[in-house]
């Protein structure tokens, strides 16, 4: 196969493993940008963005932090399906089974449940 069709098809598959991926930034101008956004949408990735609320873009970054820390640095992953897969179930098990002191010893999904009911009660 000639190099450039290589690299072609490599780009398709690269773009093919990112379809219904979610893109998380900050409100930063660089991933704000039209043509950033629309080239996103072109390859079917999910954009979330926070916007304004710094302290939710904090957590998203500790979550990030502590995947690399706990997961990815001490890991060989033979492809991205592999990788995806690992990442997919750390992030289930940090969200739904590991306690967090942080939280009082509730896991994040419970404890988001009780702060969204809290705030339907405020209401």
């Amino acid at each position: 196969m000639k190099r450039k069709h290589y690299d072609q098809s490599y780009k398709e598959a690269i773009v093919a493993e990112m379809r219904g991926a979610i893109h998380h930034s900050d409100a930063d101008v660089r991933y704000g940008s039209h043509d950033y956004v629309a080239r996103m949408r072109d390859i079917g990735m999910n954009i979330s963005m926070i916007c304004g609320d710094v302290p939710e873009n904090a957590h998203a970054e500790s979550l990030n932090k502590t995947v690399k820390y706990k997961l990815v640095n001490f890991s060989e992953f033979d492809s991205l399906v592999e990788a995806d897969t690992a990442i997919a179930r750390y992030i289930e098990f940090y969200n739904v089974i590991k306690p967090h002191s942080s939280l009082g010893w509730l896991t994040p999904m419970p404890y988001a449940r009780v702060q969204i009911i809290a705030r339907r009660a405020r209401k």
